[in-house]
């Protein structure tokens, strides 16, 4: 009994072996066509350019906000604005530009998702957040993911197997050794 269940564990191995791992390891335009029909699973999140208006000044968000509305149209807005806050070389108004995706920023979040500018509060200090681009997400490139991909490949191609064997045999359970081996297991 106990050699009957070593040689069939070896065959149950080697066709294992056979129909999913060496396939994996050398079926590259299965797992290509399958990252590719599971393309958006593999999204990047959406991304968005904001150019930040900072304010180390707190209480000056009405200043901060009527110079912006003033200067925005302008062509030298940046300019305009740090001659308007920064006196003797100081940062009293800092200009950043920044790429964000969503979720990495709690602050940032929680404008709005178009163009457009807004006033907010940014790391306990005034600030206009002026979101100039929005990013749709995008495909993650397949070598980012490729590991992910081998993994659900894998899972994919055993219950296709899986599949196939229901299909082609039929599974009788024996009620009696079935309630036997319960019955020992209770003991």
């Amino acid at each position: 009994y106990l050699i009957n269940e070593f040689h069939d564990g070896i065959m149950l191995f080697e066709i294992s072996d056979r129909k999913i791992w060496s396939r994996l390891q050398s079926d590259s335009a299965g797992i290509m066509e399958f990252y590719r029909l599971n393309i958006n699973d593999y999204l990047s999140p959406r991304k968005r350019d904001v150019k930040l208006y900072i304010l180390h000044s707190k209480g000056d968000e009405k200043k901060l906000n009527s110079a912006y509305k003033k200067y925005s149209g302008k062509v030298m807005t940046d300019e305009l604005m740090k001659r308007r806050f920064n006196n003797r070389n100081d940062t009293t108004l800092v200009i950043k530009e920044i790429q964000t995706e969503e979720g990495t920023d709690k602050e940032l979040d929680l404008i709005k998702w178009e163009p457009g500018w807004e006033s907010i509060t940014y790391r306990g200090y005034p600030a206009l957040a002026v979101t100039t681009a929005i990013k749709p997400p995008v495909p993650i490139p397949f070598s980012d993911v490729a590991g992910e991909i081998m993994e659900r490949y894998q899972n994919h191609l055993e219950e296709e197997w899986i599949r196939q064997l229901k299909e082609s045999f039929s599974v009788k359970i024996d009620n009696e050794v079935f309630e036997e081996i319960k019955k020992n297991f209770k003991e």
